[in-house]
């Protein structure tokens, strides 16, 4: 029973974050050209929630954070490939 109510409380969450996110900001940079170092840097800070909070997506904050900035999806997804690629490659140094 404790399980049943955690989960149907965590989807709710959920829900109301995927809500948020879709409505925050209309996408303003649609392409990586347009994408600043500003803006990947604050992108990149998002990464931070992962680590402050235990079993956090690094990709999803990633994500989330550059919805929030005003990237749009595509653009959004791409960048965080690239930040999983060059992490990943800094992991194996």
């Amino acid at each position: 029973r404790f399980l049943e109510m955690t989960m149907k409380r965590v989807e709710s969450e959920i829900g109301k974050i995927d809500t948020f996110v879709k409505n925050a900001k209309p996408a303003k940079i649609n392409s990586m050209d347009e994408l600043t170092y500003k803006t990947a840097s604050l992108i990149g800070l998002f990464q931070l929630i992962a680590a402050i909070f235990p079993g956090t997506s690094r990709s999803g904050a990633t994500i989330i954070g550059a919805l929030l900035l005003g990237v749009s999806r595509v653009v959004a997804a791409e960048f965080t490939f690239y930040l999983a690629i060059l992490f990943g490659i800094i992991g194996v140094i």
